[in-house]
């Protein structure tokens, strides 16, 4: 069978299409970030912030992922940071960059 919204075929064991319920999954993830990230940028919270191999990403409120779509594992150091968007380009992952930007002009709006 075939999913009639992204065309992927659906294994005959599987009632939905997995990326499609991952998508929905996801972007209502999404959706619970704008309340946290409003107060991350009135300065009455912090960004979570894991590290893992020098790389730095930003945790979604609420869950054990990234802005990036990277899921948390204990392997994963943990430390805390303020919303700071001109200093903190370079120092976390391009992704978690970018969807924590967008994302933040949504919540803002």
């Amino acid at each position: 069978m075939k999913c009639p919204t992204c065309h992927h075929p659906i294994p005959n064991d599987r009632l939905a299409c997995w990326d499609c319920v991952m998508e929905k999954a996801w972007k209502d993830i999404q959706a619970q970030q704008h309340e946290p990230l409003r107060q991350v940028k009135a300065g009455k919270a912090d960004l979570t912030l894991r590290s893992f191999r020098g790389q730095r990403h930003v945790q979604m409120f609420w869950c054990e992922m990234t802005f990036c779509k990277q899921e948390i594992t204990d392997k994963y150091s943990c430390s805390r940071m303020a919303w700071e968007p001109t200093t903190m380009g370079a120092s976390i992952c391009g992704g978690c960059r970018d969807a924590l930007h967008r994302l933040m002009e949504e919540a803002c709006r």
